[in-house]
């Protein structure tokens, strides 16, 4: 669909933290924010790099840490570790 670049942008990283914060512990939040943080950042700056049609805008870059701050925001609300639930509640671990 014709969806803003941004708006993936946005998707893709709130979907990787939630994603992340349903693995782990809440004390570990911060970290996952820095690493997916400096995961984006690192991105754009190869795309400004590269040279080959791709370019640095550090406007996904915000998109990309809205992204992060609002799943970490709705994991700190109360969804956060959801699969570590999920797995006791299945016996699993």
């Amino acid at each position: 669909p014709n969806v803003s670049d941004k708006v993936k942008h946005f998707g893709a990283y709130c979907g990787l933290a939630f994603w992340f914060a349903g693995l782990t512990e809440r004390r570990i939040y911060p970290g996952v924010a820095v690493a997916l943080i400096l995961l984006g950042g690192l991105m754009e700056l190869a795309q400004g790099a590269m040279g080959l049609g791709r370019t640095l805008d550090w406007r996904d870059f915000l998109a990309n840490t809205l992204g992060i701050a609002t799943a970490l925001g709705v994991a700190y609300a109360g969804l956060g570790s959801w699969m570590i639930y999920i797995e006791r509640r299945l016996g699993v671990s």
